[in-house]
C-alpha cells in the first residue's frame, strides 16, 4: 500500500480508508479544485506505472504479478465526520463512491485497468487518451453507466532513473526553463524545475544534453512546485536515435 499511496499524496488527493485489499482515495474534498478529475487520473496512471515496475521485480524472483484495477467517478457525495462520540472519521459516502467501487470490480472484464465514468471523461478527454466502452450494468444501480477505459502509455516510454544526474536546459514555448534532470529515457524525462504548465498540456521541448540540442514534442504528465515530468510524443526516428546515443554515453560515463 505504501507504493500506491505516494501518487495520491503527490497529486494532492486524500487517503480516505483501506477496505480489505483495496484503498479509497478522494480528490476534491475537503477542498474542491477545477482539475480534481485530472489529478485523480494522473495519480491512477502513476500507480499503474509503479505496479508495473514492482511486478517485473516479482516475476524476476519467480513470483506471480499482482493484479489491480482502478475505478474513478465524479459526482455528488456526502462528506463530513461520521461516527459516534467514541470515534469520528472524516469520510465520503454516496452513490458516486459506490459506482467507483463497482467500476474497479469491472476492470476484471476489460483490458483497460483504469475505468472512469462519463463525468470524469468530460473533464479529461482533451488531455488523456480514453476508449469508449459503452454502457455497463453495475450492481446497485437501476440504470446502466457509461464507462471509458484510460489508455496507459506503453511501458517502453516510461521513465528510467539514470545513475548520474546532469543539468538540462529546456525551452518550453517562449519560456526558458533550466533544471536538473532526474529521470530520462527514450520515452520521457523528469526534471527539477518550476512548474509552468498544466497537466496534460502539450509543449515544445528543447533539451541540451551536453553539446547536443534535441527537440521534442511532449505532454506534461506530472507537475508540482518543484519538478515536472513529460512524456515525449511524435518523436522523429532520427531524433530518437540521437537521444538513445546520448543516453548510452551518459550511462557509460556514469558507470565507468
Amino acid at each position: 500500500f505504501t507504493r500506491m499511496m505516494e501518487p495520491v499524496f503527490r497529486y494532492e488527493g486524500m487517503l480516505d480508508k483501506f477496505i480489505g485489499d483495496a484503498m479509497m482515495a478522494v480528490f476534491g474534498a475537503p477542498v474542491a479544485r477545477d482539475d480534481d478529475a485530472m489529478r485523480a487520473v494522473m495519480a491512477a496512471l502513476e500507480m499503474r506505472r509503479i505496479l508495473s515496475r514492482y511486478n517485473r521485480q516479482r516475476v524476476a524472483r519467480g513470483l506471480e504479478p499482482i493484479q489491480t484495477g482502478i475505478g474513478i467517478t465524479k459526482g455528488e457525495a456526502i462528506t463530513g465526520n461520521i461516527g459516534s462520540e467514541q470515534r469520528m472519521d472524516y469520510t465520503v459516502i454516496g452513490d458516486t463512491v459506490n459506482v467507483a467501487s463497482r467500476l474497479e470490480g469491472l476492470t476484471k472484464n476489460y483490458e483497460y485497468k483504469i475505468l472512469i465514468n462519463e463525468q470524469v471523461y468530460e473533464d479529461v478527454k482533451d488531455k488523456i487518451n480514453c476508449v469508449d466502452l459503452g454502457f455497463a450494468q453495475v450492481r446497485g444501480k437501476g440504470e446502466s453507466v457509461h464507462i471509458y477505459g484510460v489508455k496507459e502509455p506503453h511501458e517502453s516510454r516510461m521513465f528510467q532513473r539514470i545513475p548520474k544526474r546532469f543539468e538540462v536546459c529546456c525551452g518550453i514555448g517562449d519560456q526558458l526553463v533550466t533544471g536538473e534532470a532526474i529521470e530520462v529515457s527514450e520515452g520521457g524525462m523528469s526534471f527539477r524545475t518550476r512548474s509552468i504548465h498544466d497537466l496534460g498540456s502539450e509543449v515544445d521541448l528543447h533539451c541540451k544534453f551536453g553539446p547536443e540540442w534535441v527537440q521534442f514534442r511532449a505532454v506534461v504528465r506530472r507537475a508540482d512546485e518543484a519538478s515536472m515530468g513529460v512524456e515525449f510524443i511524435d518523436v522523429p526516428h532520427e531524433t530518437r536515435e540521437k537521444l538513445i546515443t546520448m543516453l548510452n554515453s551518459r550511462m557509460a560515463a556514469a558507470t565507468a
